[in-house]
């Protein structure tokens, strides 16, 4: 017990410390369970990625042997290549489309709200039920978009898009699928800018595009890089929609790595070189992710603002 003196003194920095620490306290089961669900599949994959580990043959410490193997085989380099094609192709269309479909939501239009939760009806669709549909759109003999084109007399005879436009193909079935998160995102960013501004600069005689490059895009800045950052990620994890339109083909042409990780372990049964690609590419995505937690916050923060 105090005197009464100093407890008036401790109290405030008693309450501080204990307004610290309840919040770890309440999330501490929550934590321990990730830590165990999430923990503890990746440190085997590490113990895994160290090894020679073929369902034919004995388990043997190898090291880093995996990863040196990984650097030097050219099937895994060509995935990167595959890989950062996808990415950046997707990641450029799909913020630029962000943007423009944003800056239409944002404007007072009769039916705003019913056709800004149609926007949403992509991002519901389960990955697979997305490549199914796109599996059939893409149809050389029978597809819907063949059809369409050739009524339209843009095409003289059925095109085979997965087999003749793989990458392009698989691109525009990833955009459809995942344009609405990004234009959610950037949209919630436009609401939080003060109309005074624009009002001001309409004013001043500042047209659309002046408006755009000195309000619009600064104000902008961390909720484009918060998107930029979430699309990086997910675009680097696809698969299933791989699997279900190309299968990594024609000839390996949209190989991507996630894809090449999943040959390697469970179709050649390869599982330590297969631990080693997923640990790099897992180790790439918790980079990403610790930029798009701070681009997170500083997005939290210029909506407050």
């Amino acid at each position: 017990m105090y005197p009464a003196g100093v407890s008036d003194i401790l109290r405030p920095r008693l309450t501080r410390r204990r307004l610290h620490t309840t919040p770890l306290v309440l999330l501490a089961p929550a934590l321990m369970l990730l830590v165990a669900v999430g923990g503890y599949p990746l440190v085997g994959a590490a113990r895994i990625s160290l090894l020679q580990f073929r369902i034919n043959a004995p388990e043997r410490f190898i090291g880093l042997a995996n990863y040196a193997r990984l650097l030097a085989d050219p099937q895994t380099l060509d995935s990167l290549g595959i890989t950062a094609v996808f990415v950046a192709g997707s990641v450029t269309t799909v913020l630029i489309l962000a943007y423009l479909i944003s800056l239409l939501l944002y404007q007072e239009f009769p039916g705003r709200s019913l056709v800004r939760t149609m926007v949403m009806i992509p991002w519901a669709l389960a990955p697979v039920v997305n490549g199914i549909m796109w599996r059939s759109l893409y149809a050389p003999n029978f597809g819907p978009l063949n059809d369409a084109l050739a009524r339209l007399g843009v095409l003289t005879h059925s095109v085979n898009w997965v087999v003749d436009y793989p990458v392009p193909s698989l691109i525009l079935a990833y955009v459809w699928k995942v344009l609405p998160l990004p234009t959610l995102v950037i949209l919630a960013g436009l609401e939080g800018i003060p109309p005074d501004l624009y009002e001001a600069a309409h004013v001043d005689g500042a047209g659309s595009f002046r408006r755009f490059r000195h309000i619009t895009f600064p104000l902008m800045r961390s909720v484009t890089l918060l998107s930029l950052i979430l699309m990086l990620v997910d675009a680097l994890h696809v698969f299933a929609l791989v699997d279900l339109l190309t299968h990594g083909g024609p000839a390996g042409r949209t190989l991507v790595l996630n894809y090449s990780i999943f040959r390697t372990a469970f179709r050649y049964l390869d599982f330590g070189y297969g631990a080693a690609m997923a640990f790099t590419l897992t180790s790439l995505i918790l980079v990403l992710a610790i930029f798009y937690l701070r681009a997170s916050a500083e997005a939290a923060l210029a909506i407050e603002r």
